[in-house]
């Protein structure tokens, strides 16, 4: 925490993605791979220019995995893996500006058992010591800033397996499959949540999306939704977690609901689509019950707005979030690709003078 309040960035993944070679120097690959020495550097540049007060967890890997694995570089947008000891070899493309627009297939399964085989049911030894050697790596370059690492919510994940249109039908034609996904993914969040907590994580960004007001009854939620999110929850505090529960979309008929499953904080998208959320109303409603995320508009006052609107808008949420003890400034969607890095340092550093002042 610098100052008087904890300023933050969400999805820093797509943050870095989008904006590579304006935080750093290093090779674009080093999104997908990076040794502990890379990682020294990274950290390093990009707390200088975003001096954020987290940082997401990077795909460091250990010297054993170095010393039997080759990076080629093909050509400026491909690499080529190699395992030395087995000969196998693959392709990794850059990663492109802006993500690739995917819209999830109904894999058509429909028993457990394909449920079983589709979903892994825990998190392997090797998996729990690379995410442990990671969390201590990044402790020993940067031991002053929190780590931060996302957790799909149970239901969410649902539309992966079924595809959209199969997932919306099925609440209503196919109950049992919903929540014998849902079941089996809360297993394998809560196991993953384990490895991450004992490993020292410090905060968990629990993500749920199309279950919101714009996409789902409200009966459905607190059927299919409630109890596996609830659940999730309780797990992570149970073992002394934090857990940032963000939820997209229109919250206005569900509010009551998230703050009953007690999560360490709140965090919402800014107003748009059909609806709004007020961050201010946010608060009054929570009443000091949990930490609440900011949620300004990082199109329309971060991208697109002029120096006024963004201090505005900044000056406006951090008052609000003093006034409720409980808060941290944060933007309700990724950065845009357009964003410059300036502009992200200007909300950090503005974010901090109006708390102070």
């Amino acid at each position: 925490l610098v100052g008087d309040i904890a300023v933050v960035i969400p999805y820093l993944g797509i943050f870095v993605r989008d904006h590579w070679y304006e935080l750093t120097e290093l090779p674009w690959w080093c999104q997908l791979f990076m040794s502990e020495v890379q990682a020294h550097q990274f950290i390093a540049q990009f707390r200088e220019k975003v001096p954020i007060d987290w940082i997401n967890l990077l795909p460091i890997q250990p010297d054993d995995w170095w010393r039997e694995h080759r990076i080629t570089v093909v050509d400026d947008g491909c690499i080529l893996l190699t395992n030395i000891r087995t000969g196998n070899e693959r392709a990794f493309q850059r990663p492109c500006v802006g993500g690739e627009a995917r819209i999830p297939a109904d894999t058509g399964i429909s028993s457990r058992e394909e449920i079983d085989r589709i979903i892994p049911d825990g998190i392997s030894d090797t998996q729990g010591e690379l995410i442990r050697y990671r969390i201590d790596a990044i402790r020993r370059i940067a031991p002053d800033i929190a780590i931060v690492s996302g957790i799909s919510a149970p239901t969410w994940t649902v539309y992966n397996i079924l595809g959209i249109e199969r997932t919306l039908m099925a609440f209503i034609a196919e109950p049992q499959l919903i929540t014998s996904i849902a079941e089996r993914r809360l297993r394998y969040t809560c196991q993953l949540a384990e490895v991450l907590i004992s490993a020292g994580i410090d905060v968990i960004w629990l993500e749920d999306c199309l279950t919101s007001r714009d996409m789902i009854s409200l009966e459905h939620f607190r059927r299919f939704v409630v109890p596996f999110v609830k659940s999730l929850i309780a797990h992570i505090r149970a073992l002394d977690g934090r857990v940032v529960y963000y939820f997209c979309g229109d919250v206005s008929d569900r509010l009551d609901d998230l703050i009953a499953m007690q999560p360490s904080a709140l965090a919402f998208e800014e107003g748009k689509k059909t609806f709004t959320i007020d961050i201010g109303e946010v608060a009054e409603r929570v009443a000091g019950r949990c930490c609440i995320f900011g949620n300004l508009d990082a199109i329309n006052v971060l991208e697109m707005g002029d120096d006024a609107l963004l201090q505005r808008e900044v000056e406006s949420q951090v008052r609000i979030g003093m006034q409720h003890y409980r808060f941290v400034m944060s933007l309700g969607s990724p950065v845009t690709p357009k964003t410059s890095i300036s502009r992200v340092r200007q909300y950090v550093e503005l974010s901090r003078k109006v708390a102070q002042q």
